[in-house]
């Protein structure tokens, strides 16, 4: 007798505890931002061989700073692909322009004809900050010629409101920005 009352009970409430809840998560991705070649075309080729990431940053989740020691991941805020693929397309998109190729090569290259300039760049930080800018924060290192130069760059973007769109599109204008300093150095290297 029971177990109808029950039944009843459950048909009547409308099993609202078992009706799904609507997603609420956001995928977010970057996107390459230069629209114009630095100076002249490089003539030259180049490959992007190794780009890291925090492994802290390596997560579906949108990862921001609150304090020096302290992060916040995101709850309904992810990535749509890996960040490192993302970091890596979208670089390599952001400086083939600045650099007037076709493409930035992505490893492995055939021996026999690798790039004439190879980038290494570690990223240290890669995210949004208490002050509500992104920064951006690696050491780097351009390869040409039998020479290697080591840089380090600390870039900061101001992220036009709190919100995750805002901060995946100042991410994508800081890469940008990296990717300008990258093309003067891959210049200079030739």
């Amino acid at each position: 007798m029971r177990a109808p009352v029950l039944t009843l009970a459950l048909v009547a409430a409308g099993c609202s505890f078992l009706h799904p809840k609507p997603d609420r998560t956001r995928y977010l991705v970057l996107t390459a931002q230069a629209k114009r070649t630095d100076g002249p075309r490089f003539t030259g080729t180049v490959g992007l061989d190794q780009l890291t990431l925090p492994e802290y940053l390596q997560r579906p989740e949108l990862v921001s700073r609150l304090q020096s020691n302290e992060l916040h991941v995101a709850d309904e805020d992810r990535w749509a692909e890996p960040l490192h693929d993302g970091v890596t397309r979208t670089l390599r998109a952001d400086l083939a322009t600045r650099l007037g190729l076709a493409r930035v090569l992505a490893p492995p290259w055939e021996t026999a004809a690798p790039p004439d300039v190879t980038l290494d760049v570690d990223v240290r930080r890669f995210e949004r900050v208490a002050s509500g800018a992104v920064e951006l924060e690696a050491a780097w290192s351009v390869h040409a010629g039998g020479q290697t130069n080591a840089h380090t760059s600390r870039l900061r973007e101001p992220a036009a409101h709190a919100d995750a769109q805002a901060t995946a599109a100042a991410l994508s204008r800081v890469l940008d920005a990296f990717a300008a300093e990258l093309s003067v150095a891959v210049r200079a290297a030739r």
